[in-house]
């Protein structure tokens, strides 16, 4: 484990008897060392500045497996993107929380256990504690996560859907949360890397932009951004279904006016020429 830490932070080769041992016999041995000194070995590796380049050996060499229950064959847009946030929040000096790390590469592993729950017809605030608690309490196995970077990752995840579909008196008081600027960095950059196309993952609602802009906004300026937010939920259906009608509207003009024009064709077109005319759903002609 810590020669490939050391091969990512200095960009050195395996030589071929070196490379021979990382096998499943070899990681295997790992289980007999206890899972608070993997977590101390984890905090290393993800907070070296240089996990870039540690995240795909981690992978390849299948020490992933000893780190992490139900790791995915390779890591997710996701999960390489916080890796590339972390090193450059490094790089410049800046505080980071491995946790934050740790809530992205449990970010799938959660998904599934919420569909789980959801599946049982739990209420939906009652599924998110369950699966949170569930993939929580399976790591422990891997990692010894402290009970703080529990609830870091823990508020995280069920934040999520109240960033991405909020109601506008929530909004003051979801921007106060502890764990707002944790939550909204999670959401952004789940927008950011296409999650939403996750199976199981949900919508951001675009709501990753429009909080990144509200807090640069005056205290006057955001009570606006809230009405004006609370206004546009109210109008929302009214406008689909205006613009539902109004599609409706010209599709069936466009169909008159090609009925008109294929009756004219078929007038002056010899008959004996046998055209033969299709029209289409959209309106597009075709003569042959």
């Amino acid at each position: 484990m810590r020669a490939l830490r050391f091969k990512a932070k200095l960009g050195f080769e395996f030589d071929d008897e070196l490379a021979d041992q990382f096998h499943d016999g070899n990681w295997a041995l790992l289980e007999q060392i206890s899972p608070h000194r993997l977590y101390d070995e984890t905090q290393k590796m993800f907070t070296g500045g240089y996990l870039v380049p540690l995240l795909p050996l981690l992978f390849e060499s299948g020490a992933i497996d000893s780190l992490i229950i139900y790791p995915p064959s390779e890591p997710s847009a996701l999960v390489n993107q916080v890796a590339i946030n972390t090193d450059k929040r490094i790089a410049a000096g800046k505080s980071i929380n491995p946790a934050f790390f740790y809530a992205a590469l449990l970010w799938e592993n959660y998904l599934h256990q919420l569909a789980k729950a959801k599946k049982r017809n739990m209420p939906f605030a009652e599924a998110q504690m369950h699966a949170a608690g569930k993939v929580i309490d399976r790591q422990r196995i891997k990692t010894a996560i402290p009970k703080f970077a529990e609830q870091f990752i823990r508020d995280i995840w069920i934040l999520q859907p109240r960033l991405a579909a909020p109601r506008s008196k929530q909004i003051v008081q979801l921007s106060e949360h502890p764990r707002f600027r944790a939550g909204f960095d999670f959401l952004l950059l789940r927008e950011q890397c296409g999650d939403a196309e996750h199976p199981l993952s949900e919508s951001t609602n675009g709501m990753g932009d429009w909080w990144q802009t509200y807090q640069t906004l005056s205290e006057r300026e955001q009570q606006q951004a809230i009405d004006d937010f609370d206004e546009n939920i109210r109008r929302g259906a009214y406008k689909k279904g205006q613009q539902a009608q109004r599609g409706r509207g010209v599709i069936i003009k466009i169909q008159s006016q090609i009925a008109s024009i294929t009756q004219y064709l078929i007038k002056k077109i010899p008959s004996t020429a046998k055209p033969m005319i299709l029209l289409s759903r959209v309106g597009m002609i075709r003569i042959w």
